[in-house]
């Protein structure tokens, strides 16, 4: 049978015209070997047959891991070499001045004489509260340039294209976050010329891994996550095998804050200092624990009716955007609940908040990722939560949250609150003082970074 159909597929070829006899050509030898091998390039697996036998089948991105691993193994070899001649180029691709938590990372390069770091500012397609998107990309440049920062603009404001990164001849790329990266500019089109490395800008809380991303987090020669914890999910779900437990690069800024600084955010010394920092998630696919809705006006009557205290509300980047697009307020009645704040404390948006965090006595929030930042102060946390809140939080967060004052009702608010102001009674204290243990922050996370790198290049 298959001899026929050869001998057919043959004679056709003979009184074929010559434009149609390169397709038939092909068909003629694939029927030719087909008896003996056969290659399958499916979707997500790559198949070899001999004699109708199956003798490989193995995942493509598998195919794809080895592949980078031998890339990466090749540019770790030749940047070993190179170190030995010139500086180790180190960029940091950067859209948002708010995720910024690499400064201690990038000063540490910055003070060995056998690497050069900078930035690549890219462009955040997004409007940002009442920047439009050029003017946060500005605004974000400048925010380098005022500290003396050597910047590469990776987006030609006139063409309004993204360039690719390879042209900048970065040895090292550090990504500043997952998403919302132009194409040009993904991990998949530049790993081939530099060892990609993510730190991640926030200290992931969840209980829920699922944010380790083949296609991002899978393509970086190193991702350096926060504690063992995240490493072993990462590992068992994912058989992830770049993850570098280095803790988190933003619980560092403590450890380099100047106090008098701090205390430059408060106009009062002798009033309690309360932050009150609402989170953004009213409707999430993955995690709802926004209580605005419940209790905004209510810990804003609070503090109206507690001149004893010195308020600031630091609302989370999207808190306004959320706000109005869940129809929750008009952009006219979020204007003016913030007016209200205005007259008794102030809105702090954009500066930094471990400054305020160092120098204030009380965090009220509902926000997941102050959950953990806040802790290093050892001060307490009034933790705002929904009374059908799901238990989402990973084993460190809830360990954490034992020594946090967990309310959910408002009437458990005040008076938590009226305990912790009036009466001086923070019975939780020194429950807080022995869970922070679990951070491991003796060394900073910016210095083991470095530190494994200089390792990796085997630089002295």
């Amino acid at each position: 049978m298959k001899l026929f159909k050869l001998f057919k597929i043959n004679n056709e070829l003979i009184n074929t015209k010559e434009t149609d006899k390169n397709e038939l050509g092909k068909l003629f030898f694939k029927k030719l070997f087909e008896p003996l091998i056969e290659i399958q390039n499916r979707s997500l697996r790559f198949c070899i047959f001999l004699f109708n036998k199956q003798i490989l089948n193995i995942s493509k991105l598998r195919l794809e891991s080895i592949k980078r691993t031998f890339v990466y193994s090749f540019i770790l070899f030749k940047l070993k070499i190179l170190s030995k001649f010139r500086k180790i180029r180190v960029g940091f691709l950067v859209s948002e001045e708010a995720k910024w938590t690499n400064q201690n990372l990038y000063n540490e390069f910055k003070c060995d004489k056998h690497f050069e770091p900078f930035i690549l500012l890219t462009y955040f397609s997004r409007p940002q509260g009442e920047y439009s998107p050029e003017e946060f990309y500005k605004k974000t440049r400048d925010f380098f340039k005022q500290q003396g920062i050597k910047i590469y603009n990776t987006y030609d404001v006139i063409k309004k294209a993204h360039k690719n990164l390879n042209k900048y001849r970065a040895d090292i790329i550090f990504y500043q976050q997952p998403w919302m990266i132009a194409n040009i500019q993904k991990p998949n089109t530049v790993f081939n010329k530099s060892l990609l490395c993510y730190v991640p800008y926030c200290f992931y809380s969840m209980n829920s891994y699922i944010n380790y991303l083949a296609k991002f987090h899978g393509i970086m020669w190193k991702y350096f996550v926060e504690t063992d914890l995240h490493k072993t999910e990462y590992k068992t779900l994912y058989g992830a095998n770049n993850c570098c437990v280095s803790g988190s690069t933003k619980l560092d800024n403590f450890q380099y804050l100047d106090k008098e600084k701090s205390e430059s955010h408060w106009k009062t010394k002798d009033k309690k200092r309360i932050i009150y920092a609402p989170h953004h998630s009213f409707v999430d696919n993955f995690h709802e624990v926004a209580t605005f809705l419940e209790n905004g006006n209510f810990i804003l009557n609070l503090a109206k009716s507690h001149p004893e205290t010195e308020w600031i509300i630091r609302p989370h980047p999207l808190f306004v955007d959320r706000i109005i697009r869940n129809s929750i307020m008009t952009e006219d009645e979020i204007n003016e609940y913030f007016e209200e704040w205005k007259k008794i404390g102030r809105i702090s948006k954009s500066e930094n908040y471990y400054e305020m965090f160092l120098s204030s006595d009380l965090l009220i929030t509902d926000c997941i990722s102050f959950l953990t930042e806040y802790a290093l102060t050892l001060k307490p946390v009034i933790h705002l939560r929904k009374n059908k809140q799901k238990d989402e939080f990973n084993s460190i967060v809830k360990k954490l949250d034992t020594g946090y004052y967990q309310v959910y009702s408002n009437e458990e608010l005040e008076k938590i609150f009226n305990s912790l102001i009036k009466d001086n009674n923070d019975f939780l204290k020194e429950k807080r003082e022995k869970n922070i243990d679990i951070l491991n922050t003796s060394t900073p996370a910016s210095k083991k970074i470095y530190e494994y790198i200089k390792k990796e290049l085997k630089i002295k």
